[in-house]
Order: structure tokens, then C-alpha cells, then sequence
């Protein structure tokens, strides 16, 4: 183990002893070194299970406990829900032996779990760009109590403001609570789909007159990656028995890529997530196997969004979730054997950031 290790709050060197980690990972140590050498903020870019929340959140949360704030001390924004549950999962591992509270912060967060912060601001807010702009709205007298002290600003998948009226809006959302609460929080961006990382850098430095310092893997792990084109009749093309036997073919061998395996199915639609869900179970069902499939979007309730993750985690059973873009940011749903996309992904960013887990094969399916 390096010096970094020695310089961790031991309730993170017992995290560490726990997992059963021999050192740290090449991304997380150049991570440390920027830390501990200067005061730039740090874009971390690297694949899917490479570290990064590690690499990010062990300096975070060691400032924290050895420096307290008196407010909040560091916000994790994350652009989706279904994301700020997952890392509020790991953040609570994390600190279960810190005594530095971690707070969920969105819009199916219960609401006195929301006025018992704003009752008492501390420890680490992890909150979607939404929920931080109604903050900063509705709240604006409180916000030096509640921000004053803040130390860091944690940003989850950059590449997914980037460009876009929801980043720019972020970035409105953070200078003016710099602004207002007086504070001058140090910025740190993770990615595993950043194309242009200068570009990426001077996004997450904007309009705060400090550099930002880049930390990039550029080892991507090995992939087997298949094309298939399966061809179904057009509804009036020929008769309707050609396309249902088409149809039908198509499922069947979908069904065969993900049997047996842990695989994320993932479309361009809700309404295509449920259609090919629907169709799979009912292949599963005609060889006596149940709940092997589960849909993931954004339109049905958390509950059942929690469950298919938690079917891909489970270290003995195995199951394949049919998804839209809610399973593609970042989640940790463990090992993957396989990774499904139908038809052509909506970009190029999103294919690789869906294929990101290292070892997992890919098919694309036409």
C-alpha cells in the first residue's frame, strides 16, 4: 500500500482490508496525488468498475472527517434517480462507521428526510440538478447556512450535461449558489464516455477561475462483439403468418444470447422496453422458466426498477433486464456476461457507455 493508504480515516483502510484490495488502482493513486498536490479541480475519466467513485469519494469524505464542516460539506449530483439511490447505497457502505451522514435528494425521496436536512445541513447531499435548482430557488435566505462551508461538488457522468441546456442550467445552478452561499467548492467530474477531454475539463472549470486537471484511463477493456441482422417481413409485405413466424424467430434467439446468462437488453423506448420484455417472458415461459426477464425505464415504479437490479446482482440466480437509457449511467449492477442493443443507439457515447463494464461481450441486434 502507498502513502495514500496510511493518510485514510480508518473506518476507509478497514473498507479497503474488507473488499480485499492489494493496493490501489493506477487512476485512483494519479487521482490521489492531484488531491493532495494541489487545489485544481479533477475530471476523472475512466471505464465502467474502474474506481472512479473511489478515486473521488476517498478524498472527499477523508477532508470531511478529519476537517468536519459546519453545513453541508460536499454534493454529489448525479443525472438520474435510479443513480443517486445506487451511489447512496455505496456512500452508506462507505461511511456506515464514520458518523458522517450521506442524504438522498429527489423526487420520490420522502419529504422528512428532505426537512430534517434543511433542519440540520451536514455531511454529504446527493441530489439530481433538478432538485438542487428548486433548492437554490425556494430556498435562498437559507442557503449560506446550508452551503457556506461546502468544500466539493461531485458530478456524475459529465459527459451527460455536457452541451445541453440541462448542463447549462447546472452550471447557472452552481455559480449562483457560490454566489449566495459564499462558498468556493472544489469540482470533481467522473465519466467513463468523455471524447474530448479538454473540452470536458473546461466545462467542469467554467466561470470559477481555477484549472482543471485530468485524470484518463486509456485502456478499454476487451470485448467480443457480434452483429445481427434478422429480418422480419413488413406488416403487408407478405401474409400475416410469414411476419408472426418471423416475429417469433426473432424472440426465440434473443432469448437463446441472454438464457443463462447476466445480460442488460438495452432499447431506444419505454414503449419498445416493454414490447420486447413482454415477448421474451413469453419465451421463458414455454421452457418452464420464470421471473429470468425484468424491464427497467423510467415510467414504472422504484420498486420494480430496484428489483431488476437486484436480480442482475444476485451472485446465484441469473436474469436479463430489458432497459432504456436507466440502466446506462453508471449503476452498479455487478458482472455482466452479456450486453444486448436493439437496433442503432440514439449515439456513439451511448453505446460505449452501455458496453463500459470490462469483459462483458456485446451484440448488437439489428
Amino acid at each position: 500500500m502507498t502513502n495514500h493508504f496510511e493518510q485514510l480515516p480508518w473506518f476507509l483502510k478497514e473498507y479497503v482490508h474488507r473488499n480485499g484490495w492489494n493496493g490501489f488502482r493506477d487512476i485512483q493513486t494519479r487521482s490521489f496525488d492531484i488531491f493532495a498536490g494541489s487545489d485544481d479541480h479533477i475530471l476523472i475519466s475512466a471505464g465502467t468498475s474502474s474506481g472512479k467513485t473511489e478515486a473521488a469519494m476517498f478524498p472527499v469524505i477523508a477532508s470531511l472527517y478529519n476537517n468536519p464542516c459546519e453545513g453541508i460539506g460536499a454534493l454529489y449530483i448525479g443525472p438520474l434517480k435510479a443513480l443517486i439511490d445506487d451511489q447512496f447505497a455505496r456512500m452508506e457502505m462507505l461511511l456506515r462507521d464514520s458518523y458522517i451522514p450521506v442524504t438522498g435528494w429527489h423526487g420520490d425521496i420522502p419529504q422528512n428526510v428532505k426537512d430534517r436536512l434543511m433542519r440540520h445541513p451536514e455531511g454529504i447531499l446527493q441530489i439530481t440538478p433538478e432538485s438542487l435548482q428548486n433548492i437554490i430557488a425556494d430556498s435562498p435566505e437559507t442557503l449560506r447556512r446550508l452551503f457556506g462551508s461546502l468544500r466539493f461538488v461531485v458530478i456524475d457522468e459529465v459527459h451527460a450535461f455536457m452541451d445541453s441546456d440541462r448542463g447549462r442550467q447546472l452550471q447557472c445552478c452552481l455559480q449562483r449558489l457560490e454566489v449566495s452561499a459564499g462558498c468556493d467548492p472544489r469540482r470533481i467530474g467522473l465519466s467513463a464516455t468523455i471524447s474530448d477531454l479538454g473540452a470536458a475539463a473546461e466545462w467542469l472549470s467554467a466561470d470559477t477561475g481555477r484549472r482543471a486537471s485530468v485524470v484518463s484511463d486509456p485502456m478499454v477493456g476487451k470485448r467480443d462483439i457480434s452483429i445481427q441482422y434478422n429480418y422480419i417481413p413488413v406488416e403487408g409485405e407478405e401474409d400475416d403468418l410469414d411476419r408472426k413466424r418471423g416475429i417469433t424467430r426473432y424472440y426465440r434467439r434473443l432469448y437463446e444470447d441472454v438464457r443463462g446468462r447476466d445480460c442488460i437488453v438495452f432499447v431506444n423506448s419505454r414503449s419498445e422496453a416493454e414490447i420486447t420484455g413482454r415477448s421474451l417472458k413469453k419465451v421463458a415461459e414455454t421452457y418452464g422458466e420464470k421471473d429470468l426477464v425484468h424491464v427497467h425505464h423510467g415510467s414504472i415504479s422504484g420498486e420494480l426498477r430496484k428489483a431488476a437490479e437486484k436480480a442482475l446482482k444476485d451472485p446465484v440466480g441469473k436474469a436479463a433486464v430489458v432497459a432504456t437509457v436507466t440502466l446506462e449511467l453508471g449503476i452498479d449492477i455487478g458482472g455482466l456476461d452479456g450486453i444486448v442493443q436493439i437496433g442503432s443507439p440514439m449515439t456513439c457515447s451511448s453505446m460505449v457507455q452501455g458496453s463500459g463494464g470490462p469483459g462483458a461481450g456485446a451484440t448488437g441486434s439489428a
